[in-house]
């Protein structure tokens, strides 16, 4: 005759508070990347220090490994003593089958949780992006020389001497998708303070040329890395600075890039939970005193 093995008295509560501390050390990263992801865009606080210096050494920045490293050492305290936590539970001979069903379902509703919170911020974020472009706008004419509407934006043309000796270059890459940003001063004549900058195609550097350029105008869109590096040349700013991008998908790109990576978050939890609904399928087919090893 089967015998079950009973749980230590002390036991469950002792994994409770290894679930609280694993969800502690779950939110504590999520805030610590969105903190990070935050100054990474607006070039602001310790990422945009870090990011001076991976300029100077490198010349270039690395953003995704850098907000890596800095979630995990920020974050391994914690990680540690869940991971001590798990040890000691893992040290107990057997348990019982309703102890894994009841571990496998804490799995599976962490991987709802995840499910859902990725796929309706990649909904807002995809919704944000269709709404940042208007569907029917007359175009704007713009005086380079002349301050536009308080942070106007919208189709929009400009007649300026655009800087195609002065390019700059810009990856914008974060975990899975990226792209290449190029972009040029719009001024007037020998004016060394930027209001404007266009986006540009992929070239080499050549003679300025006054010319009338359409788009999509954004205030306040310039890569703060890129602003930078347009502000060691010798370059001034008139604030707010403007960019116009090439097309609405140009414009749109930053909303749905987070949203795509967003979503594919989502379905990679997807396949966990789903190997996880597999297991815990398999658990409650096993009979009641069936003796579970962790190994």
């Amino acid at each position: 005759m089967a015998t079950e093995a009973m749980s230590p008295a002390g036991d469950r509560p002792r994994k409770l508070r290894t679930v609280t501390i694993g969800s502690i050390t779950l939110a504590w990263a999520i805030f610590l990347v969105s903190i990070m992801a935050y100054q990474t865009y607006a070039y602001t606080g310790v990422m945009a220090v870090l990011a001076e210096w991976q300029f100077r050494t490198f010349d270039r920045f690395f953003p995704v490994a850098t907000i890596a490293l800095l979630t995990g050492l920020l974050a391994l305290p914690l990680a540690i003593v869940l991971l001590l936590r798990l040890r000691q539970i893992g040290r107990s001979p057997v348990i019982t089958r309703t102890e894994a069903i009841r571990r496998a379902r804490v799995g599976q509703n962490f991987h709802i949780f995840v499910i859902a919170f990725t796929l309706l911020g990649a909904t807002l974020l995809f919704a944000i992006g269709m709404t940042s472009v208007g569907i029917n706008e007359k175009p704007y004419r713009l005086s380079v020389t002349a301050e536009p509407p308080a942070d106007m934006s919208g189709l929009a043309s400009l007649t300026a001497t655009v800087r195609y000796d002065r390019l700059g270059y810009y990856q914008d890459r974060f975990l899975f998708l990226g792209r290449d940003l190029w972009l040029a001063p719009a001024v007037s004549k020998d004016s060394k303070s930027i209001r404007y900058l266009v986006q540009v195609r992929p070239q080499r550097a050549r003679a300025s040329a006054r010319q009338t350029v359409s788009g999509y105008l954004r205030p306040r869109a310039l890569p703060g890395g890129l602003k930078r590096l347009y502000e060691n040349a010798g370059y001034s700013f008139t604030e707010p600075t403007y960019l116009l991008f090439r097309s609405k998908w140009d414009v749109r790109w930053p909303w749905f890039s987070a949203a795509g990576q967003l979503a594919a978050l989502g379905i990679f939890s997807s396949v966990f939970w789903l190997l996880g609904r597999r297991q815990l399928k398999a658990l409650n087919q096993q009979p009641e005193e069936h003796i579970s090893s962790p190994d």
